[in-house]
């Protein structure tokens, strides 16, 4: 398998909210908050067959209760990695309207 990871990195966590309702009923019985986390590996010169050979080799790598997704690099998810920073933003705003 010649292929190449050109790039990998972590995502900052997302919170999922999951409540648990009592039997037969809209009353809440418990809630849970999920921290959900994501690492994309940016991966090149996979060929047919050996895709197949690095998805079982992933998926035998993985924890318990963590999932593999599979899908196309797209630009648009290096957006997400960044957290914005509000007193930067904040400072731009200022520079701007002292322009």
């Amino acid at each position: 398998m010649n292929f190449q990871i050109l790039d990998s990195f972590a995502m900052p966590s997302q919170d999922t909210n999951v409540k648990r309702y009592k039997p037969k009923s809209t009353e809440v019985h418990i809630e849970y908050i999920l921290k959900m986390y994501e690492r994309i590996f940016k991966v090149s010169n996979v060929t047919s067959i050996g895709l197949p050979v690095l998805i079982r080799i992933l998926e035998a790598g993985l924890p318990e209760g963590v999932l593999l997704d599979i899908k196309e690099y797209k630009a648009e998810d290096v957006k997400h990695r960044y957290i914005p920073d509000k007193q930067l933003l904040e400072l731009k705003k200022e520079y701007e309207k002292s322009k």
